[in-house]
């Protein structure tokens, strides 16, 4: 019965250091059954001058095995990026290729470099995606891919050039907040994982229309009626070479 009275005592004292740690150990109120009782754990446990400090020390005395229960409760060490378990299982995410998730994780590493404010604009240079371990040839495709299933948006265009006219983009995370405003989610517009499937497929594939050469509308009948980047391509060859 001793044993068990014990035990009694020390599953009430765990349960009040959950509920409030600082006054389960520290606030000594006369009326309070969890204060008038004594310690179980010095007598449950041999070792108690290496698992529990003295309890009727002041502060955050209660050693090593109370100390391991107010981190196990809903404590994470360090900076954490949250995503929603809606996202997690959503068709967009599901179909996020190995290049996406890392392009995507990196910018949420700028977000919290940023201290989880500036989302919209978020500078992340190509040099950052590789050093995070992207293939450079990897990076636009991954880019164009997140954009397309509604996960990031580029807000800012970056250019290349020398070090005095170059840019990078910059970003805005769909699923968090940008200053007072809530997140958009527009991945949650895809409702199937065919869509999702075609519009990443789709999106990986494409090609900017900037970096597209005159050698692809040369084997195309009337190009420029059937294709509007070659329609633009021809109009610009046709206005350079007129004096």
């Amino acid at each position: 019965m001793r044993h068990s009275n014990a035990a009694l005592s020390a599953v009430s004292f765990a349960i009040a250091v959950l509920q409030d740690p600082a006054n389960a150990v520290t606030s000594g109120d006369s009326s309070s059954s969890i204060a008038t009782t004594p310690w179980p754990f010095e007598r449950l446990l041999d070792s108690s001058d290496d698992l529990l400090d003295r309890p009727d020390q002041p502060g955050p005395a209660a050693g090593p095995f109370l100390r391991g229960i107010t981190q196990f409760h809903g404590k994470i060490a360090g900076q954490f990026a949250a995503r929603t378990i809606a996202m997690l299982e959503s068709p967009a995410y599901r179909v996020l290729s190995q290049s996406a998730h890392r392009a995507l994780a990196r910018i949420e590493i700028e977000l919290a470099h940023h201290g989880g404010t500036d989302n919209g604009k978020l500078p992340v240079t190509f040099d950052n995606f590789v050093d995070y371990g992207m293939d450079r040839h990897s990076i636009a495709p991954a880019l164009r891919e997140l954009v397309a299933l509604g996960f990031v948006e580029i807000t800012e265009r970056g250019r290349a050039g020398n070090a005095e006219w170059r840019a990078p983009n910059r970003f805005r995370l769909t699923y968090k907040h940008t200053g007072r405003a809530s997140g958009t989610d527009e991945w949650k517009r895809i409702e199937s994982l065919e869509e999702a499937q075609a519009l990443a497929r789709a999106a990986r594939r494409a090609v900017s229309s900037a970096r597209r050469t005159k050698s692809q509308c040369v084997n195309i009948p009337n190009p420029s009626a059937s294709i509007p980047h070659c329609r633009e391509s021809i109009k610009e060859e046709n206005s350079a070479s007129q004096p």
